[in-house]
């Protein structure tokens, strides 16, 4: 019981931060808020990693940005939108920041943040794996 509430503390501390909103009319689907991710699926756990399966849902149109906040992680932690995780580019990776999620074709995204920086970022296909941060 306790390796279980272990596992669930330490899932929702890898994901809070995440939220996300339209910038234009249409409503981007959004990830399940912080406190939804003790039930989401984990594949499995390491020392120091866990292993999730994506649980937001499909909707993003390509070419529309969407306000996002990276998750606590940053560009480490689960950028699950559009019912997909995403692999940030090469290069230093992004903090927990406020800014913009854009499709550039349906396996590819962008992410600018609020100050200026940005990041590329390419479709993960099923789950993935995570550090635990704090």
């Amino acid at each position: 019981m306790f390796k279980r509430v272990v596992l669930i503390c330490s899932a929702a501390m890898l994901v809070a931060g995440c939220a996300i909103a339209a910038t234009s009319s249409d409503a981007l689907p959004s990830a399940p808020a912080a406190g939804d991710f003790a039930n989401r699926q984990v594949v499995a756990q390491g020392v120091g990693s866990i292993t999730l399966l994506p649980a937001s849902p499909h909707g993003a149109a390509v070419g529309t940005a969407y306000a996002y906040s990276m998750p606590m992680c940053g560009t480490a932690g689960p950028i699950d939108i559009d019912g997909s995780f995403w692999d940030a580019g090469p290069g230093p990776g992004l903090d927990s920041r406020a800014g913009t999620f854009r499709l550039l074709a349906p396996d590819a995204a962008r992410f600018i943040s609020a100050d200026g920086q940005s990041i590329d970022l390419t479709r993960h296909a099923g789950p993935k794996a995570f550090p635990i941060c704090s």
